[in-house]
């Protein structure tokens, strides 16, 4: 974890206060909570900004070549098309300062409950697995109290029935709190659903993809 009180000198009486497994602790975690705001696109009209939750917990450890472990969780839906992704990611942390953060691993999603109201008005399920490389980093800005953050979900590494990729930037603000940090956080994501083995006939013309983007907001609290 970072040591804070070197960029938030107003918090270091606070940040002395803090339990002693809090700063540089052999375990560290996150959970947290985003609202995106997203607008919609599948074989219809794209659809209004709507609110898309999304659930975020990790754990980290310094276990030597043990990955670190998160969770993500997004549930869509909208008329036409709607699904539950569950995520769950192994990463390495391979630089870490109090200046700059670069993550890199693998991620697995599973879709549950998907459905797809294609061109021809039919509706379509799916249930399906992607596995995309991950790419995670985070820079301090100078003499500011924010830091600016990219996070990238690509490359499809495996998988059955779809195609996945997400990706977001943007920026937080951590701050010291008596169980750890509080990270806001906001910024754009975007994410593609690519649907290959619907029963489309093939004489319907239809992207057989989901595709979502827009602001979110959010908040983290690292322990």
């Amino acid at each position: 974890m970072r040591k804070y009180c070197v960029r938030y000198g107003a918090f270091i009486p606070l940040a002395l206060s803090l339990p002693a497994w809090s700063a540089d602790s052999f375990y560290s975690g996150q959970v947290g909570t985003d609202v995106w705001l997203a607008e919609t696109q599948g074989s219809g009209s794209e659809t209004d900004p709507s609110n898309v939750p999304s659930l975020y917990i990790a754990f980290e450890h310094q276990f030597p070549f043990l990955p670190n472990w998160a969770f993500h969780y997004t549930n869509l839906v909208e008329d036409d098309m709607a699904y539950d992704r569950y995520s769950y990611l192994f990463y390495y942390s391979v630089l870490n300062t109090e200046l700059y953060r670069v993550d890199t691993g693998v991620k697995v999603s599973r879709f549950k409950d998907g459905s797809y109201v294609g061109a021809n008005l039919q509706m379509y399920h799916f249930n399906a697995t992607a596995v995309t490389f991950h790419s995670y980093g985070e820079v301090a800005l100078p003499y500011m109290v924010i830091d600016a953050f990219a996070e990238m979900d690509i490359a499809h590494l495996g998988g059955d029935n779809v195609r996945y990729r997400d990706m977001s930037m943007g920026v937080q603000w951590q701050i010291p709190i008596n169980m750890g940090t509080l990270a806001l956080r906001a910024g754009y994501r975007e994410s593609k659903v690519e649907l290959n083995n619907l029963a489309i006939p093939s004489i319907v013309s239809d992207p057989r993809s989901i595709t979502s983007s827009g602001l979110f907001i959010g908040a983290r609290v690292i322990f």
